[in-house]
């Protein structure tokens, strides 16, 4: 039976989850009414067909050997068709399943700190600093990254685990803990660094290995082990970090996501690291001017950054060494923070951002930790100190309640966070790219190419522009100039099958229809699953009268894009000549329940008896 002191202390508990809830659901409630963006979200969700299938034997077996977009992530894969066949494809629930997983990370990270250090309020503070972060909304808000707020869940999961094993001993707990790791290297490989944090933990607050006679305020001091026992114990750990990285370097490799990176010298990497560690602390402390998007500076960064950067870094890592007994918790964060981030610092360069706001979707915690614990050991011997934390806890859980809601707000969808990024940043040829694609999809021809014609201006080497900005010219009947570019894309990343397709479209327009079909089917060969070339290919054989082949390819584009137009329409038309009336019309029926404006499928439609 509890005594009235523990029932007090779990009712404290449980206020402090209601007042996380309620403050994380109105910091990002606006999540929920944003749409999906053209930012990897087509990749990932609407033009997928193994998720838009929802979940089947044949998604999941697809989830655990597909490397798309340059990843191994089947947890993932399987968590966003789960939401198709739950729900559809209706942006809301995406967003609200990432919101919920925050959620309980947040809720999680509470329970765990407070768990492993007794210290109720301090661990409050990290959790509401992880929850309402502005510099999370990136990780919460865009459904593409459901990987990290995947991945940040089994990594509270795993430290839970962890935290009964050390208490109780029984390898079952052991085993679980690894279980969890495992599950969360396949929702995304940030994971690598999370057995180095569980030495950390062993360090403080777990006091378990020590590098003096270090006191964690617990009420029992825990036996200490040797350091070697310690890393033996995180042994299959590693193990299964080496293997995740190793996968997880194939699958950028394969996907040529470290081409533009393998061009940027390391000492630029490099200088860039150090600079990005300083932008990150500044960004937690001051999170203004958020983008989606930071371009990597190359050569051209400021040799005062670069300076400032190494002295506050170094000025910092000397202060939490020296304080390495008094204060074990400014050295368990600092590492913290400085090894979680490791893997995204671009040390080893995939893509060309310098820097991004959900890399700090674990690494924050780190500096939250160091906050939490530090102030109240500076501020013990203040006259009212307690009341002097109360007032700055809630007026630091306000501000970034406030900064939170308006960068949410900022993500209803492609245009105004593209926009937004171009406002707070300079030069920045992917947000330019971006929207130029948003203006593309909604028919803004012109306004498309404009954005193009920037964003090559700024990078001339980024492929996917001229693949885009010759699509959008090959619409405008402006052919001579649309093939280089096509040429230039391919040259620039030659395993990208959407060039190939629109390369093929403008071919084809052009009577060309030979060297059409060998770019079509080169995209094929590139991705088996690509449902556009399937359907040009269908219309070409059907045009070329092989009916055979004109099936094949729009009977494999319907099944990969059940909401395919224009393979709908051509296979109704092949149906119809070949005089199947009820199949061609159901076909026509479904290019028109897709797009209720095709006025030549609502036609044939007619021509054929239908309504």
């Amino acid at each position: 039976m509890q005594t009235k002191k523990q029932q007090q202390e779990h009712k404290s508990q449980y206020v402090i989850i209601l007042l996380l809830s309620v403050a994380t659901v109105i910091a990002f409630a606006g999540v929920v009414e944003s749409g999906f963006t053209n930012i990897d979200d087509n990749g990932y969700v609407t033009q997928n067909a193994q998720v838009k299938s929802g979940i089947s034997w044949q998604t999941v077996v697809w989830s655990f050997s597909t490397t798309k977009h340059a990843n191994w992530h089947p947890l993932t894969w399987l968590s966003l068709a789960l939401d198709k066949s739950l729900f559809g494809l209706d942006a809301r629930y995406f967003h609200a399943t990432n919101l919920f997983l925050h959620l309980l990370s947040s809720i999680l990270l509470f329970l765990v700190l407070e768990r492993m250090t007794r210290s109720r309020w301090q661990s409050a503070f990290v959790a509401f600093v992880f929850a309402l972060h502005p510099l999370h909304v990136e990780s919460v808000a865009w459904i593409s990254e459901r990987k990290d707020v995947l991945a940040g869940f089994f990594w509270m999961l795993t430290m839970g685990a962890y935290s009964f094993y050390h208490q109780s001993s029984q390898k079952k707990y052991y085993y679980i803990t690894l279980i969890f790791f495992m599950l969360g290297l396949m929702a995304k490989p940030m994971l690598v660094t999370l057995p180095f944090v569980l030495l950390l933990l062993d360090y403080w607050p777990l006091n378990r290995i020590s590098l003096s006679n270090v006191s964690t305020g617990r009420e029992k001091k825990q036996p200490i082990i040797p350091l070697k026992q310690s890393l033996l114990e995180k042994l299959p750990f590693i193990i299964l970090a080496i293997a995740s990285s190793i996968i997880t370097f194939i699958a950028q490799r394969q996907g040529e996501a470290m081409n533009l990176g393998d061009a940027l010298p390391f000492h630029e990497r490099l200088i860039n690291a150090i600079i990005s560690y300083a932008q990150y602390i500044g960004k937690t402390f001051v999170p203004t001017n958020l983008a989606v998007f930071y371009p990597h500076p190359g050569s051209d960064f400021s040799p005062g950054m670069l300076a400032g950067a190494t002295i506050l870094l170094s000025l910092i890592t000397i202060v939490v060494w020296k304080q390495k007994t008094q204060r074990p918790f400014l050295a368990f964060g600092w590492l913290w923070f400085l090894g979680t981030l490791i893997p995204m610092l671009g040390i080893v360069q995939v893509g060309m951002q310098g820097m991004a706001d959900r890399y700090m979707y674990v690494p924050i915690i780190g500096l939250a930790v160091m906050l939490a614990w530090g102030v109240p050991s500076l501020m013990n011997q203040w006259k009212n100190h307690r009341t002097i934390l109360l007032v700055t806890f809630v007026f630091v859980t306000l501000s970034m309640m406030f900064a939170t809601r308006t960068q949410v707000s900022y993500w209803k969808n492609s245009k105004t966070i593209l926009e937004h990024t171009l406002s707070v940043t300079t030069d920045n040829y992917f947000a330019h790219y971006c929207l130029g694609l948003d203006f593309a999809d909604s028919g803004k021809t012109d306004e498309a190419i404009l954005h193009f014609r920037e964003a090559l201006r700024i990078n001339p080497s980024y492929p996917l522009t001229h693949n885009n900005l010759g699509a959008a010219l090959s619409r405008k009947g402006n052919f001579d100039e649309a093939i280089p570019l096509f040429r230039e894309s391919i040259r620039l990343m030659p395993s990208h099958p959407p060039t190939y397709n629109n390369f093929g479209v403008t071919l084809a327009q052009q009577g060309k229809l030979d060297e059409a079909e060998t770019q079509w089917l080169r995209a094929i060969e590139l991705d088996p699953e690509f449902a556009d070339a399937h359907a040009n290919l269908g219309r070409l054989f059907f045009l070329q009268e092989k009916t055979e082949e004109a099936i094949q390819h729009f009977e494999t584009a319907i099944r990969l894009d059940a909401n395919h137009v224009n393979a709908h329409f051509n296979y109704g038309n092949v149906l119809a000549k070949a005089g199947k009336v009820e199949e061609a019309k159901f076909h026509y029926s479904e290019a028109l329940r897709v797009a209720p404006g095709f006025q030549a499928a609502r036609t044939a439609l007619r021509q054929l008896g239908g309504r």
